[in-house]
């Protein structure tokens, strides 16, 4: 898992969306290179939040088997479980049409949550970064859970 981070405007999105292929050149000459990220399976998360009419646990696991223990893992490490008690029904709480009962931040956690839920598991290798220093990097199986 790869997180790039930066000050606001610095292209953080516009280097993302060039390397899914989702930018497109205006002008000037774009020359064809090889990036070994985009041959491997990814998840994206965009910084549009989409959340569907559903529960919040249900936008998260978004139709894959549930495992209560991944969950959790899942819940904890993209800080959802302070919001989680705070909803009426915990996670089962109904978000409304496109997240509309909660904050921006919230989308983008549960958004998170559903990438990391979805794919963390099945990664060779995750990376975390704190402060631009490498602070973990192994497999998912032997990562610290912190």
């Amino acid at each position: 898992m790869v997180a790039v981070v930066g000050s606001v405007g610095a292209g953080k999105s516009s280097l993302l969306s060039a390397c899914l292929g989702e930018l497109y050149r205006r002008s000037g000459i774009a020359q064809q290179w090889f990036c070994p990220f985009c041959q491997a399976t990814l998840a994206y998360t965009s910084q549009s939040a989409w959340i569907q009419q559903q529960s919040l646990r249900e936008n998260i696991i978004f139709g894959t088997p549930y495992d209560p223990a991944l969950y959790a893992t899942v819940i904890e490490a993209c800080q959802l479980d302070e919001d989680i008690r705070h909803l009426p029904d915990g996670d089962a709480t109904a978000v409304g049409e496109r997240g509309l009962t909660l904050s921006g931040g919230q989308k983008q956690r549960v958004a998170l949550a559903r990438a990391v839920y979805q794919w963390l598991s099945s990664c060779d290798r995750v990376l975390v970064l704190d402060n631009g220093n490498v602070a973990y990097f192994g497999t998912f199986k032997v990562s610290p859970q912190t």
